[in-house]
Protein backbone atom coordinates (compact mmCIF):
# COMPACT_ATOMS: atom_id res chain seq x y z
CA UNK A 1 0.00 0.00 0.00
CA UNK A 2 3.15 2.51 1.03
CA UNK A 3 4.16 2.41 -3.00
CA UNK A 4 0.21 3.95 -4.22
CA UNK A 5 0.55 6.60 -1.25
CA UNK A 6 3.77 7.87 -2.12
CA UNK A 7 3.14 7.85 -6.12
CA UNK A 8 -0.34 9.64 -5.23
CA UNK A 9 1.46 12.16 -3.55
CA UNK A 10 4.18 12.65 -6.50
CA UNK A 11 0.84 13.10 -9.00
CA UNK A 12 -0.59 15.25 -7.08
CA UNK A 13 2.34 17.80 -7.21
CA UNK A 14 2.08 17.54 -11.11
CA UNK A 15 -0.62 20.03 -11.48
CA UNK A 16 -0.74 23.40 -12.00
CA UNK A 17 2.62 25.32 -11.94
CA UNK A 18 3.07 27.64 -8.53
CA UNK A 19 1.99 31.07 -9.05
CA UNK A 20 4.74 32.77 -7.26
CA UNK A 21 3.99 35.36 -4.27
CA UNK A 22 4.75 39.01 -4.83
CA UNK A 23 8.62 40.03 -3.99
CA UNK A 24 8.08 41.75 -0.20
CA UNK A 25 9.55 45.60 -0.72
CA UNK A 26 13.36 44.65 -0.21
CA UNK A 27 14.29 46.19 4.15
CA UNK A 28 16.59 48.91 3.66
CA UNK A 29 19.80 47.75 4.92
CA UNK A 30 20.77 51.72 6.47
CA UNK A 31 18.95 54.26 8.02
CA UNK A 32 18.32 56.89 6.19
CA UNK A 33 18.27 59.59 8.65
CA UNK A 34 20.80 58.90 10.92
CA UNK A 35 23.41 56.40 8.51
CA UNK A 36 23.73 53.27 10.21
CA UNK A 37 22.80 49.69 9.77
CA UNK A 38 19.80 48.38 11.07
CA UNK A 39 21.32 45.49 12.22
CA UNK A 40 24.42 44.82 14.26
CA UNK A 41 27.71 45.18 11.99
CA UNK A 42 29.92 42.26 11.15
CA UNK A 43 33.00 42.16 13.59
CA UNK A 44 35.37 44.91 11.79
CA UNK A 45 39.50 44.55 11.35
CA UNK A 46 40.89 44.77 14.87
CA UNK A 47 44.26 45.90 16.44
CA UNK A 48 46.01 45.29 19.45
CA UNK A 49 46.34 48.33 22.02
CA UNK A 50 47.47 48.47 25.43
CA UNK A 51 46.70 50.51 27.99
CA UNK A 52 49.65 50.75 30.53
CA UNK A 53 49.99 46.49 30.73
CA UNK A 54 46.71 45.81 30.01
CA UNK A 55 46.09 44.56 26.19
CA UNK A 56 42.85 45.32 24.54
CA UNK A 57 41.44 44.47 21.23
CA UNK A 58 39.95 47.05 19.45
CA UNK A 59 37.57 47.13 16.11
CA UNK A 60 38.51 49.99 14.03
CA UNK A 61 35.93 51.92 12.58
CA UNK A 62 37.06 54.01 9.88
CA UNK A 63 33.83 54.38 6.75
CA UNK A 64 30.65 56.57 7.42
CA UNK A 65 28.63 53.76 8.23
CA UNK A 66 30.82 51.72 10.47
CA UNK A 67 31.63 55.06 12.85
CA UNK A 68 27.60 55.44 12.68
CA UNK A 69 26.67 52.06 13.56
CA UNK A 70 29.32 51.51 16.21
CA UNK A 71 28.06 48.83 18.67
CA UNK A 72 24.55 48.99 17.99
CA UNK A 73 22.51 45.58 17.82
CA UNK A 74 25.86 43.84 19.86
CA UNK A 75 24.28 42.12 22.58
CA UNK A 76 27.80 41.32 24.53
CA UNK A 77 31.49 42.78 24.55
CA UNK A 78 34.12 41.14 26.79
CA UNK A 79 35.98 43.17 28.92
CA UNK A 80 39.45 43.79 27.20
CA UNK A 81 37.21 44.69 24.19
CA UNK A 82 37.00 48.19 22.17
CA UNK A 83 36.13 49.96 19.52
CA UNK A 84 38.34 53.02 17.61
CA UNK A 85 36.80 55.27 15.38
CA UNK A 86 39.11 57.11 13.02
CA UNK A 87 38.00 60.12 11.81
CA UNK A 88 39.59 62.32 8.87
CA UNK A 89 42.63 65.12 9.97
CA UNK A 90 39.34 67.52 8.70
CA UNK A 91 37.26 66.09 11.43
CA UNK A 92 39.37 66.28 14.49
CA UNK A 93 37.42 67.63 17.70
CA UNK A 94 34.98 67.29 19.92
CA UNK A 95 32.68 64.34 19.43
CA UNK A 96 29.08 63.66 19.78
CA UNK A 97 28.37 59.91 20.21
CA UNK A 98 25.03 58.17 21.64
CA UNK A 99 23.80 54.78 23.09
CA UNK A 100 20.82 54.45 20.19
CA UNK A 101 20.17 50.69 20.32
CA UNK A 102 23.05 49.60 22.00
CA UNK A 103 22.83 47.66 25.37
CA UNK A 104 26.19 47.08 26.41
CA UNK A 105 27.49 49.71 29.12
CA UNK A 106 30.19 52.16 27.56
CA UNK A 107 32.97 54.49 27.73
CA UNK A 108 34.23 57.08 25.71
CA UNK A 109 37.77 57.69 25.87
CA UNK A 110 38.68 60.63 23.59
CA UNK A 111 42.47 60.00 22.14
CA UNK A 112 44.95 62.65 21.50
CA UNK A 113 47.58 61.97 18.18
CA UNK A 114 49.87 61.23 20.59
CA UNK A 115 48.12 58.43 22.01
CA UNK A 116 47.33 60.32 25.52
CA UNK A 117 43.76 59.73 26.62
CA UNK A 118 42.65 62.96 26.99
CA UNK A 119 39.14 62.23 28.46
CA UNK A 120 37.27 58.82 29.71
CA UNK A 121 32.93 59.40 29.59
CA UNK A 122 30.89 56.50 30.54
CA UNK A 123 27.83 56.61 28.54
CA UNK A 124 24.32 56.83 29.74
CA UNK A 125 21.38 54.87 28.06
CA UNK A 126 18.86 57.61 27.55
Amino acid sequence: MLPLLLAGAVLCGCGKPAVPAPAAAPRPEIDPERGHLLHAQPRLATVKVWLGREEMIAEVARARVEIATGMMYRTNMLENEAMLFVFPDAEIGPKNFYMRNCVVPLSAAYITPDGTIAEIIDLQRG
